[in-house]
């Protein structure tokens, strides 16, 4: 399904802020801050339908491929947890 012109003006609203904080000197903190902004309803929809879409918007617009990857590393460390987690055991 293809993007809606208000996940399109999402796209280039995570653009402009990373950008924003990259110039201010800004850092990882920074970007976590910025997630709860980034990941509304309608974008979490977006995510799973229009991969390839995406894709060609992280290729023209930089910080939004940045927090794309910021993202997609914490869901791995996240991830990561669990699977240690599901290993441990008291017996």
């Amino acid at each position: 399904m293809a993007l809606t012109l208000e996940q399109r003006q999402h796209i280039l609203f995570i653009d402009a802020s990373v950008k924003q904080i990259i110039l201010q000197g800004g850092d990882e903190d920074d970007m976590l801050g910025l997630v709860p902004a980034v990941m509304t309803e309608d974008f979490r929809k977006a995510l799973g339908s229009s991969v390839d879409e995406l894709s060609v918007y992280a290729k023209k617009h930089e910080g939004f491929r940045i927090m794309m990857k910021f993202i997609e590393q914490i869901a791995d460390m996240v991830s990561d947890e669990e699977r240690k987690e599901e290993g441990f055991s008291l017996h």
